[in-house]
């Protein structure tokens, strides 16, 4: 009779979706032919104005080369570089206004030129078109201001270093007007010769880089996208982003595709790209969809109220099929609130589990309720918390651990390599991983969260003797500890102690925490067995007169061996011949840093020097200071200095 009201609910709600589903197909087809046709008009649109664009910046930037090639064989520019200091001939100012002029006649000709800079190193002296700085540090400051570079800063990169012709995008500034500007610089070094270093002085240009990209507003990038633009060289010209999209993030979508234009629709934008080998140029251009959908907005809009009103009409049938289907229990509801004192105990509780059966909520309420409660029955029965030994069987019995065994062996496992600040999402995936691991060697084990860095696990298998039980433990944990060996961060201190009846379970317990603060390690053994005696707590004064004897070991020991893709705080641990939990404490008190930063430090510093020397590539210096992975080096080198291993070697 139930399944019929079932049938006929369904069967009635089909028809009303039906009904509202044939005109919401409708739209559905109309907006996607209308999205896909939007798509590629403003794709068209975008590829004419990225290509009549491209040609503009390459324009632009030939013509800024062909002056800085005037510049480098003009006479007069020459004589300004070659011009003594002024205090030491003071007749030479005439070379300098007659630089100045150079540089007049060729910035007044180009709207794209802020300021035009001519520096000679040997003067000290800075020109540009109505202006000969003699001291930089009231140049800077008064004709020129920099929001996003110090004065220092400015004349030790650009100023004073040497540049093949190279550009900087993206800095914001002042000229003495008061006109806020943001420019793209050209920085050249002249003259030059075939050997790098050999200058005399630098051309500098300020490009208004908003003269640049005036050329692609018809794109709508401002509205929410993004343009960047790369040169040959991995130069970003142009960079403004009014997205939440990074530049990495952008080339790695552009890294999907071999052709040289194109469009891709991913993370809510419309990339548009032109790789031009013509002009040695790389722009792309980002839209927000919802900027290019606007003209579909009407059937998206419609398409949300059907959903809406299809989506309600499924509610009301909802709430008449559970009323209808739940008319049995309120008539008991009603049954046993109005004559619960008539009512006999046995009718009382069969209809309560009838119900009970019959609501789905209660039933999978009571399904997550029961791993809660098997968890409080196995902390019990490790910490003692049972009042009878008939209650402590019962326990194990609703675990499922057979009480009559002769064997129990109670393990903790402790992640020594932790800091305060690690996320409890980064210690839940190293203990995710280790549980999947001790369950495909040991089996049917009990295992739980002991505390934020500790797993416990009861081990119940039978031994043939009490001489093999230990070695039988040890090499399956020896099976998990390899399967964990390449997981980055992850060392663990095990220990363990065994009992012959189950009610000395919360003594092997105790035992085997005891022995976390063992100092001298059982090399023979994955796991540090309990040894039948009390480890008292070692004093600040002791501890600080083992540090002085074994730091030099120690940190010998990891200087010659930070190489290996396998150094672990095991591996330390093992040749000082201490336990793990033992070696943390002390290496805490060596360095104040935990022992994977410290060995990541050792090797970030080595992999600086190297990257410095041109004949080892990023995988040759991953794999000299100890990684296996070129993209776990990578990874390593950006959290630690913040840039990519490429981008340190360009920077040099």
């Amino acid at each position: 009779m139930r399944s019929d009201h079932f049938r006929n609910l369904w069967r009635y709600l089909g028809y009303v979706l039906a009904i509202l589903a044939v005109p919401l197909i409708v739209l559905a087809l109309n907006y996607s032919y209308s999205s896909q046709r939007i798509r590629e008009e403003e794709y068209a649109k975008n590829m004419i104005v990225l290509k009549g664009c491209a040609q503009r910046v390459n324009d632009m930037l030939r013509g800024i080369d062909g002056m800085a090639y005037s510049f480098e064989n003009d006479s007069r520019i020459q004589q300004f570089m070659d011009m003594a200091a002024l205090e030491e001939d003071p007749t030479i100012i005439s070379d300098m206004r007659t630089a100045r002029d150079v540089i007049r006649n060729y910035e007044v000709f180009n709207d794209a030129i802020d300021l035009v800079q001519m520096y000679a190193i040997k003067s000290g002296v800075l020109v540009d078109s109505s202006t000969i700085g003699i001291r930089l540090e009231r140049y800077y400051g008064s004709v020129v201001q920099f929001d996003d570079m110090s004065q220092d800063e400015w004349i030790d990169t650009i100023l004073r270093s040497y540049h093949r012709g190279e550009f900087y995008s993206g800095l914001n500034g002042k000229l003495s007007a008061d006109k806020t500007s943001r420019w793209m610089i050209y920085a050249k070094s002249l003259p030059t010769t075939s050997g790098r270093g050999t200058y005399k002085g630098n051309l500098i240009v300020l490009l208004n880089e908003n003269y640049f990209l005036d050329f692609f507003s018809e794109t709508q990038f401002e509205k929410g996208g993004f343009l960047y633009g790369w040169n040959l060289d991995g130069g970003i010209l142009l960079n403004e982003n009014h997205s939440d999209l990074t530049e990495q993030q952008i080339q790695d979508i552009l890294n999907t595709s071999t052709e040289e234009q194109g469009y891709i629709n991913r993370d809510g934008m419309t990339f548009t790209w032109l790789k031009d080998n013509r002009y040695g140029l790389t722009l792309v251009v980002g839209v927000p969809n919802k900027v290019i959908m606007r003209p579909v907005k009407t059937i998206s809009d419609m398409m949300r109220i059907l959903i809406v009103i299809a989506s309600l009409i499924a509610v009301l049938i909802g709430f008449l099929a559970v009323r209808r289907l739940t008319r049995r229990e309120r008539s008991i509801y009603e049954i046993l609130t109005q004559y619960n004192s008539e009512l006999e105990h046995d009718d009382f509780e069969r209809e309560i589990d009838d119900l009970a059966r019959n609501n789905h909520i209660i039933m999978e309420r009571l399904d997550q309720y029961v791993p809660h409660q098997q968890i409080a029955l196995f902390y019990n029965l490790l910490f003692g918390g049972f009042r009878s030994e008939e209650e402590m069987k019962k326990a194990m019995q609703d675990l499922r651990i057979d009480p009559m065994l002769d064997r129990y062996t109670i393990i903790i496992l402790h992640i020594t390599e932790t800091e305060p600040e690690d996320s409890y999402r980064n210690l839940g995936i190293k203990k995710m991983f280790i549980r999947e691991k001790i369950q495909e060697s040991f089996g049917n084990v009990q295992i739980s969260d002991l505390k934020r860095d500790e797993l416990v696990m009861l081990v119940t298998e039978r031994a043939e003797s009490d001489s093999g039980y230990h070695e039988d433990i040890d090499q399956k944990m020896k099976q998990v500890l390899e399967a964990l060996k390449d997981m980055e961060g992850m060392s663990l201190a095990i220990t363990g102690d065994t009992c012959d009846t189950f009610i000395k379970i919360p003594r092997a317990f105790r035992h085997a925490t005891v022995a976390l603060g063992y100092e001298e390690k059982d090399s023979s053994s994955q796991i540090q067995w309990y040894k039948g005696k009390q480890i008292e707590e070692e004093s600040d004064e002791e501890f600080a007169a083992e540090y002085n004897g074994r730091k030099e070991r120690v940190v010998r020991f990891i200087h010659e061996h930070y190489h290996d893709p396998q150094m672990s705080l095991t591996m330390v641990a093992d040749a000082i011949g201490v336990t793990e939990i033992y070696l943390s404490k002390l290496f805490k008190h060596m360095t104040g840093d935990n022992f994977s930063k410290y060995v990541e430090s050792l090797r970030m510093k080595e992999a600086g020097e190297l990257l410095a020397q041109e004949e080892y590539s990023i995988s040759d210096v991953a794999e000299k200071v100890g990684y296996n992975s070129p993209q776990v080096f990578r990874r390593a080198y950006h959290r630690y200095y913040g840039i990519s291993p490429s981008e340190a070697r360009k920077s040099r």
